[in-house]
């Protein structure tokens, strides 16, 4: 549990810098030279939707710390005034901030991501009290209510949602275009892959640059499974599925009890969810978001007394 509020601050305190920053107009500092999305927050970070997935991580392991603080306490029903007692009121500030951070980043794929964490976590409550209104509900319903659409008007959530309705396929085209040139050098360098963070150098020789974009350069395909599948080709993917499985048979054991079976559904969720924001983005590629998720996927690996020890 002190992890997780390690990553409640961590985030927290980003978020407050991130915003800040972002409010002044990102000017550039000692620590990193601000060029592009200098209208949105990004932190230390240099893209905002690496950042996004940042905060919303952090958001996870928050939400995670209020589930365990519930489930070692045995609530059942949580009152504000016991709220403002506990450690659980402090969670909720830092949330707060959390998602206001992510709002800012105006990343189309870290706030939906972010929305599905929120609606993961709402549907375990469901499951895990048995009942539709419960202590662990009745925060995700605040948050999505407060943090998500008051704080949206207040920053002004027009421009993140002028870019939703801006998204068509036509518009993603160039998208389209790097994802179908990655699948296409997969294929070249099937077996063993072109190397890890190969994709900016074998653009450079392979592709083939209208005359129109001239100075144009791409670094990421923009999809995390299609430039990690051609970085490591068919034979780095089998080891990574050998030790995925390996993961969630851990996960799995005992999962009859509610720790396990908690940390089983929530981890899960957490893999799908990140899943589905890979195939329109490359955050996965950050190694500081990589560390991040590893670190926070070794709960899983934590051996809890089951009820016959």
């Amino acid at each position: 549990m002190k992890f997780l509020f390690f990553l409640c601050v961590l985030g927290f305190c980003h978020a407050i810098f991130a915003t800040y920053w972002m409010l002044m107009g990102n000017p550039s500092n000692f620590l990193i030279q601000k060029i592009h999305y200098l209208n949105a927050s990004t932190g230390l970070f240099v893209n905002r939707s690496v950042f996004g997935t940042f905060l919303f991580l952090c958001a996870f392991s928050s939400l995670y710390y209020i589930v365990i603080f519930f489930q070692k306490n045995q609530i059942v029903n949580f009152n504000f005034i016991e709220q403002v007692k506990s450690k659980i009121f402090f969670i909720r500030i830092f949330i707060i901030f959390m998602s206001i951070g992510i709002l800012t980043t105006w990343s189309r794929a870290a706030n939906f991501s972010y929305v599905l964490i929120l609606l993961s976590f709402l549907f375990y409550s469901k499951i895990s009290f048995k009942k539709y209104i419960n202590p662990l509900s009745a925060v995700i319903i605040f948050i999505l209510i407060f943090d998500i659409f008051v704080m949206g008007l207040f920053f002004g959530n027009a421009k993140l949602i002028e870019r939703y309705a801006e998204t068509s396929i036509l518009g993603e085209t160039l998208r389209f275009d790097l994802q179908t040139f990655g699948i296409d050098q997969f294929k070249n360098f099937w077996l063993f892959g072109y190397g890890s963070e190969a994709f900016g150098q074998v653009f450079k020789i392979f592709y083939n640059i209208p005359e129109n974009f001239f100075n144009y350069h791409a670094d990421r395909a923009h999809n995390d499974g299609i430039e990690l599948l051609g970085e490591i080709g068919v034979l780095g993917v089998s080891i990574l599925l050998l030790l995925y499985i390996s993961y969630f048979k851990i996960i799995i054991k005992a999962i009859n009890e509610k720790k396990q079976f908690t940390r089983f559904i929530l981890l899960s969720l957490l893999i799908l969810i990140l899943f589905i924001q890979s195939l329109v983005d490359f955050s996965l590629h950050a190694p500081g978001i990589l560390v991040l998720l590893i670190t926070i996927l070794s709960i899983g690996l934590i051996k809890f007394k089951t009820s016959s020890d």
